[in-house]
């Protein structure tokens, strides 16, 4: 790639300026970046959070209105073993 850059200079500005020519050559490279354990952890624990948010805000309202309105047959049970009085 041929890059030109042009500065004017102040005092001689018609006839005079800096101009700069660059004909870079790169070859692509691979670059492998392995992140860290703490940052695997940071990023994991961001999404857990932000997951567990939007299925709060969307699943709560309708598991409210569910059982408020009693759309599913619920029953209350009580398993703990019960003490025989004698």
């Amino acid at each position: 790639h041929l890059l030109r850059w042009a500065m004017p200079l102040k005092g001689c500005e018609p006839r005079c300026a800096f101009e700069v020519k660059l004909r870079v050559r790169m070859t692509p490279e691979k670059v492998l970046y392995v992140p860290g354990f703490v940052e695997v952890c940071k990023f994991s624990w961001i999404q857990i959070i932000a997951t567990f948010l939007f299925l709060y805000i969307l699943l709560r309202p309708l598991l409210v209105f569910v059982f408020s309105q009693q759309i599913i047959q619920t029953e209350v049970r009580d398993d703990a073993p019960c003490e025989k009085f004698d």
